[in-house]
Protein backbone atom coordinates (compact mmCIF):
# COMPACT_ATOMS: atom_id res chain seq x y z
CA UNK A 1 0.00 0.00 0.00
CA UNK A 2 2.80 2.38 0.83
CA UNK A 3 4.60 1.45 -2.39
CA UNK A 4 1.45 2.08 -4.44
CA UNK A 5 0.95 5.51 -2.85
CA UNK A 6 4.57 6.43 -3.53
CA UNK A 7 4.18 5.49 -7.20
CA UNK A 8 1.12 7.72 -7.49
CA UNK A 9 3.03 10.62 -5.95
CA UNK A 10 5.91 10.14 -8.39
CA UNK A 11 3.50 10.05 -11.32
CA UNK A 12 1.78 13.21 -10.05
CA UNK A 13 5.12 15.01 -9.80
CA UNK A 14 6.05 13.95 -13.35
CA UNK A 15 2.67 15.12 -14.69
CA UNK A 16 2.97 18.42 -12.84
CA UNK A 17 6.48 18.94 -14.25
CA UNK A 18 5.24 18.18 -17.77
CA UNK A 19 2.33 20.60 -17.32
CA UNK A 20 4.67 23.37 -16.19
CA UNK A 21 7.01 22.65 -19.09
CA UNK A 22 4.11 22.76 -21.57
CA UNK A 23 2.91 26.06 -20.08
CA UNK A 24 6.38 27.60 -20.46
CA UNK A 25 6.64 26.41 -24.06
CA UNK A 26 3.22 27.84 -24.95
CA UNK A 27 4.08 31.14 -23.23
CA UNK A 28 7.38 31.36 -25.14
CA UNK A 29 5.63 30.69 -28.46
CA UNK A 30 3.02 33.35 -27.67
CA UNK A 31 5.70 35.91 -26.74
CA UNK A 32 7.70 35.29 -29.91
CA UNK A 33 4.53 35.53 -32.02
CA UNK A 34 3.51 38.78 -30.33
CA UNK A 35 6.98 40.25 -30.90
CA UNK A 36 6.92 39.23 -34.57
CA UNK A 37 3.43 40.66 -34.99
CA UNK A 38 4.52 43.97 -33.46
CA UNK A 39 7.52 44.10 -35.81
CA UNK A 40 5.29 43.33 -38.78
CA UNK A 41 2.80 46.02 -37.77
CA UNK A 42 5.57 48.62 -37.38
CA UNK A 43 6.95 47.70 -40.78
CA UNK A 44 3.49 47.84 -42.35
CA UNK A 45 2.74 51.20 -40.75
CA UNK A 46 6.10 52.54 -41.87
CA UNK A 47 5.56 51.24 -45.38
CA UNK A 48 2.19 52.96 -45.67
CA UNK A 49 3.72 56.30 -44.63
CA UNK A 50 6.79 56.20 -46.89
CA UNK A 51 6.24 56.81 -50.57
CA UNK A 52 7.96 54.71 -53.23
CA UNK A 53 11.23 55.93 -54.75
CA UNK A 54 10.65 59.35 -56.33
CA UNK A 55 10.77 60.15 -60.00
CA UNK A 56 14.04 61.57 -61.30
CA UNK A 57 13.25 65.31 -60.81
CA UNK A 58 12.50 64.75 -57.10
CA UNK A 59 15.84 63.09 -56.36
CA UNK A 60 17.78 66.35 -56.35
CA UNK A 61 16.56 69.39 -54.44
CA UNK A 62 18.26 71.87 -56.78
CA UNK A 63 16.35 70.41 -59.75
CA UNK A 64 13.09 70.57 -57.83
CA UNK A 65 13.64 74.25 -57.05
CA UNK A 66 14.37 74.95 -60.73
CA UNK A 67 10.87 73.70 -61.56
CA UNK A 68 9.19 75.25 -58.51
CA UNK A 69 11.17 78.33 -57.47
CA UNK A 70 10.85 79.37 -53.83
CA UNK A 71 11.72 82.66 -52.14
CA UNK A 72 13.47 83.06 -48.80
CA UNK A 73 11.12 84.14 -46.02
CA UNK A 74 13.66 84.29 -43.20
CA UNK A 75 16.78 82.79 -41.62
CA UNK A 76 17.85 82.20 -38.04
CA UNK A 77 20.74 80.65 -36.12
CA UNK A 78 20.05 78.41 -33.12
CA UNK A 79 22.64 78.44 -30.34
CA UNK A 80 22.84 77.01 -26.84
CA UNK A 81 25.02 79.09 -24.51
CA UNK A 82 28.30 79.43 -26.44
CA UNK A 83 27.65 76.62 -28.93
CA UNK A 84 26.14 77.25 -32.36
CA UNK A 85 23.92 74.28 -33.32
CA UNK A 86 22.47 75.11 -36.74
CA UNK A 87 21.36 77.71 -39.26
CA UNK A 88 17.75 77.41 -40.42
CA UNK A 89 16.04 78.84 -43.50
CA UNK A 90 12.37 79.03 -44.52
CA UNK A 91 11.23 79.39 -48.14
CA UNK A 92 7.77 79.70 -49.69
CA UNK A 93 6.52 80.44 -53.24
CA UNK A 94 5.54 84.02 -52.32
CA UNK A 95 8.37 84.75 -49.90
CA UNK A 96 5.80 85.04 -47.10
CA UNK A 97 4.71 82.47 -44.53
CA UNK A 98 1.68 84.20 -43.03
CA UNK A 99 -0.61 85.68 -45.68
CA UNK A 100 -3.86 87.60 -45.18
CA UNK A 101 -6.71 86.12 -47.17
CA UNK A 102 -8.42 88.57 -49.56
CA UNK A 103 -11.88 87.11 -48.94
CA UNK A 104 -12.24 87.17 -45.17
CA UNK A 105 -9.17 88.93 -43.86
CA UNK A 106 -8.02 85.80 -42.03
CA UNK A 107 -4.29 85.09 -41.80
CA UNK A 108 -3.36 81.83 -43.51
CA UNK A 109 -0.17 79.79 -43.64
CA UNK A 110 1.58 78.94 -46.87
CA UNK A 111 0.58 75.35 -47.82
CA UNK A 112 3.85 74.81 -49.67
CA UNK A 113 7.26 75.49 -48.13
CA UNK A 114 10.87 74.41 -47.77
CA UNK A 115 12.48 74.31 -44.34
CA UNK A 116 16.23 73.74 -44.42
CA UNK A 117 18.71 73.26 -41.57
CA UNK A 118 22.48 73.59 -41.99
CA UNK A 119 24.13 71.88 -39.02
CA UNK A 120 27.13 73.44 -37.28
CA UNK A 121 28.01 70.39 -35.19
CA UNK A 122 27.62 66.60 -35.21
CA UNK A 123 24.37 65.04 -34.01
CA UNK A 124 23.32 61.41 -34.12
CA UNK A 125 20.05 60.27 -35.64
CA UNK A 126 18.83 59.13 -32.23
CA UNK A 127 19.63 62.49 -30.63
CA UNK A 128 17.79 64.20 -33.48
CA UNK A 129 14.71 62.06 -32.89
CA UNK A 130 14.89 62.58 -29.12
CA UNK A 131 15.04 66.38 -29.54
CA UNK A 132 12.13 66.23 -31.98
CA UNK A 133 9.98 64.31 -29.50
CA UNK A 134 10.90 66.74 -26.71
CA UNK A 135 9.75 69.67 -28.83
CA UNK A 136 6.49 67.94 -29.75
CA UNK A 137 5.88 67.34 -26.06
CA UNK A 138 6.62 71.02 -25.37
CA UNK A 139 3.84 71.87 -27.85
CA UNK A 140 1.48 69.48 -26.02
CA UNK A 141 1.29 67.24 -29.08
CA UNK A 142 0.17 63.83 -27.90
CA UNK A 143 2.13 60.61 -28.33
CA UNK A 144 -0.83 59.27 -30.29
CA UNK A 145 -0.25 62.00 -32.89
CA UNK A 146 3.49 61.51 -33.35
CA UNK A 147 4.28 57.89 -32.39
CA UNK A 148 3.43 56.54 -35.84
CA UNK A 149 6.11 58.76 -37.36
CA UNK A 150 9.02 57.70 -35.11
CA UNK A 151 9.81 54.41 -36.97
CA UNK A 152 9.53 56.35 -40.23
CA UNK A 153 12.06 58.97 -39.14
CA UNK A 154 14.37 56.22 -37.88
CA UNK A 155 14.22 54.68 -41.35
CA UNK A 156 14.80 57.98 -43.19
CA UNK A 157 17.14 60.17 -41.15
CA UNK A 158 20.93 59.67 -41.14
CA UNK A 159 23.51 60.65 -38.53
CA UNK A 160 24.46 64.30 -38.99
CA UNK A 161 27.97 65.67 -39.35
CA UNK A 162 29.11 69.30 -39.22
CA UNK A 163 28.09 71.19 -42.42
CA UNK A 164 25.48 68.57 -43.37
CA UNK A 165 22.05 69.88 -44.34
CA UNK A 166 18.63 68.37 -43.76
CA UNK A 167 15.69 69.87 -45.63
CA UNK A 168 11.94 69.26 -45.64
CA UNK A 169 9.94 70.22 -48.73
CA UNK A 170 6.16 70.23 -48.21
CA UNK A 171 4.24 70.09 -51.47
CA UNK A 172 0.75 68.72 -52.24
CA UNK A 173 0.47 67.33 -48.68
CA UNK A 174 3.62 65.24 -49.17
CA UNK A 175 6.73 65.74 -47.02
CA UNK A 176 9.98 65.19 -48.93
CA UNK A 177 13.23 64.94 -46.93
CA UNK A 178 16.58 65.85 -48.48
CA UNK A 179 20.01 65.20 -47.01
CA UNK A 180 22.75 67.41 -48.50
CA UNK A 181 20.41 68.10 -51.42
CA UNK A 182 19.61 64.45 -52.18
CA UNK A 183 16.21 62.86 -51.61
CA UNK A 184 16.17 60.36 -48.71
CA UNK A 185 12.46 59.75 -48.17
CA UNK A 186 8.90 61.01 -48.57
CA UNK A 187 6.21 60.79 -45.87
CA UNK A 188 2.77 60.57 -47.42
CA UNK A 189 0.68 61.42 -44.34
CA UNK A 190 -0.71 64.95 -44.77
CA UNK A 191 -0.45 65.77 -41.05
CA UNK A 192 3.30 65.18 -40.80
CA UNK A 193 4.55 68.37 -42.49
CA UNK A 194 2.61 70.81 -40.27
CA UNK A 195 3.40 68.64 -37.23
CA UNK A 196 7.14 68.74 -37.88
CA UNK A 197 7.46 72.40 -38.85
CA UNK A 198 5.35 73.38 -35.81
CA UNK A 199 8.52 72.80 -33.77
CA UNK A 200 9.84 76.08 -35.20
CA UNK A 201 6.79 77.85 -36.63
CA UNK A 202 4.03 77.31 -34.05
CA UNK A 203 3.31 80.43 -31.92
CA UNK A 204 4.00 78.29 -28.83
CA UNK A 205 7.42 77.14 -30.01
CA UNK A 206 10.18 76.94 -27.41
CA UNK A 207 12.18 79.43 -29.52
CA UNK A 208 9.90 82.43 -30.24
CA UNK A 209 12.76 84.72 -31.31
CA UNK A 210 13.97 82.15 -33.82
CA UNK A 211 10.39 81.80 -35.14
CA UNK A 212 10.07 85.57 -35.58
CA UNK A 213 13.19 85.61 -37.75
CA UNK A 214 12.10 82.59 -39.79
CA UNK A 215 8.65 83.92 -40.66
CA UNK A 216 10.03 87.35 -41.53
CA UNK A 217 8.74 89.38 -38.59
CA UNK A 218 12.22 90.81 -37.99
CA UNK A 219 13.00 91.85 -41.56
Amino acid sequence: MIKHSTTHKQISKVLLALLLLLTLVLFSIKSVYAQQLTTINVKENTATLIEEAPKEPLKNLAKVLQQKPLTLVGSAKFSVLFWDIYHSHLYTPSGEYLVKSNNNGMTEKSPSLLFEIQYLRDITKQDLITRTIEQWQHLAITAEQYNKFIPVLEAIWPDIKTDDSLALLIDNNLSHFYFNGNHIGTISHASFGPLFTAIWLDPNTSQPKLRAKLIGENK
